[in-house]
């Protein structure tokens, strides 16, 4: 008889994003059951955190482990980018890590072991059935046939999901080629990016004295025809660089692995029965190295919105949409980033490669630009202040406590996006006092204090002059008494 394992939680992968998810929804009180193919540890690509990671750590309460593993603490990288031409460190992403992913990934899935999480490794499953009250997951694993019976599913198995979930690329294609090296002529523990002139390479150190080397490029180019001529465009591409070629002293430990590079963002990341998490949520360009961040912020957030549909299901539409546009906006907010990075080096290139990358078309602005003007001096007494006609107070899912909740926030053309708080206060319970009347800052001021303390009500009040989300209804010029 098959064995019936019934939890709140069901997350199938156990990469950074599962192991995270799985360890926040334990802390929460959630039973979790993780499910991961392959036996840990097991090598993995992502190996360069930049110092963003730590307080996301320190979050789970797994940073203390993470630092007495011994992984390396770069304060410096060496570039040979646009107008950067550094062969010495340069000293940009202090306080990260270079981490032996076999060995980081193990410490997570362990920690979230340790905190009540049911592991199943190695183990393999079929297709998750959504019988619309609860999913049923069957699972192979120690020889035995388990089914697993959980009110929600995350997907955190990268690309190749179980469930079906249709991406929308970001970027132009692009193929990473990477190997690890041994015997490496290179000293130091810094990473290395090296602009060339159809793709770039980037290199890091390991704490098991390995050397990684990726190659990103074009998948139409004329070197990647087959594995053959990949392997020896590769190669060719270490010879040539200046940062890099120490690394064929040595010799290259295993194949060479090629894989998508692209970004893209799930076009449903998230509904009322599954989420997807980490990259089977979305990848950004490879540039940033902050791919495993990202894949824990995505825990933490998902955490947060399954967290809410659990304990407060009145909010269920309101966690998903928090969620869907937290995952949207990162997305596009890191091409965005990618693009410009790019750019910097198309002025010294004028090839395929880096023409594609800085001529995507640019998203359109979602703001107005706001006109710096000085403000004329007015009299609290007199001078009358209302909320602007384009401004707009209207519901909007927001993070409020550990939970999403569906609260007025402020819209208005001048602004990036939505604000439901400024000083920690809700913004819409102060804007309510000059939604439909005009006051004068003095009043304002009498009003706004007792929720927000006097100093905190003249800088908000201060930033929605700046933002012309309020406005003067008239000014006179005041003499004195």
């Amino acid at each position: 008889m098959n064995k019936k394992i019934h939890t709140d939680i069901c997350i199938i992968g156990a990469g950074p994003a599962g192991s995270c998810c799985a360890l926040g929804l334990a802390q929460h009180g959630y039973t979790v059951c993780l499910i991961e193919s392959d036996t840990f540890p097991r090598q993995h690509i992502g190996e360069s955190l930049t110092a963003g990671i730590l307080p996301l750590l320190k979050q789970l309460d797994v940073l203390a482990p993470i630092e007495a593993a011994g992984f390396y603490r770069p304060d410096a990288a060496i570039l040979h980018w646009g107008n950067v031409d550094h062969s010495k460190p340069l000293a940009i992403n202090s306080g990260g890590f270079q981490v032996d992913r076999g060995v980081f990934d193990t410490l997570l899935l362990d920690k979230a072991a340790n905190t009540g999480v049911t592991v199943l490794q190695p183990a393999t499953i079929e297709p998750p059935v959504d019988t619309g009250t609860n999913w049923r997951i069957e699972v192979n694993h120690q020889s035995q046939t388990k089914n697993v019976i959980a009110q929600k599913l995350v997907i955190a198995t990268g690309r190749k999901t179980p469930v079906k979930n249709p991406l929308q690329r970001l970027s132009p294609p692009t193929l990473a080629a990477y190997a690890y090296w041994k015997n490496s002529a290179i000293n130091g523990i810094e990473s290395r990016v090296e602009a060339l002139t159809d793709g770039w390479l980037w290199g890091a150190p390991l704490p098991n004295g390995q050397f990684n080397i990726a190659l990103f490029s074009d998948p139409d180019s004329r070197h990647f025809n087959n594995y053959s001529t990949i392997h020896q465009h590769y190669l060719q591409s270490i010879a040539h660089s200046q940062l890099l070629n120490g690394c064929l002293a040595g010799e290259q430990q295993g194949e060479l692995h090629i894989c998508d590079a692209a970004a893209y963002v799930s076009k449903k990341p998230a509904d009322n029965r599954h989420f997807f998490i980490g990259s089977s949520a979305l990848g950004i360009d490879p540039l940033s190295s902050q791919g495993v961040q990202l894949a824990i912020k995505t825990a933490l957030l998902a955490t947060t919105a399954l967290h809410t549909q659990l304990a407060s299901p009145q909010q269920s539409k309101a966690a998903i949409e928090f969620y869907a546009q937290k995952i949207t906006d990162i997305a596009h907010q890191h091409q965005k980033i990618a693009e410009r990075f790019y750019t910097e080096h198309a002025h010294k290139c004028n090839s395929t490669f880096w023409n594609r990358r800085t001529s995507a078309p640019a998203n359109k602005a979602t703001t107005r630009p706001i006109k710096k003007t000085t403000a004329p001096a007015y009299s609290p007494h007199t001078t009358q202040l209302k909320l602007s006609s384009e401004a707009r107070l209207k519901n909007q899912p927001a993070l409020v406590g550990e939970q999403v909740k569906s609260i007025r926030a402020l819209h208005h053309p001048g602004l990036e996006r939505p604000v439901a708080f400024l000083q920690n206060v809700e913004l819409a319970r102060l804007l309510e006092f000059v939604e439909h009347r005009s006051r004068t800052t003095r009043e304002i001021i009498h009003e706004w204090a007792p929720f927000t303390g006097i100093e905190s009500a003249y800088k908000i009040l201060a930033w929605l002059l700046e933002f012309k989300v309020v406005n003067t209804v008239e000014y006179k010029n005041d003499t004195g008494s």
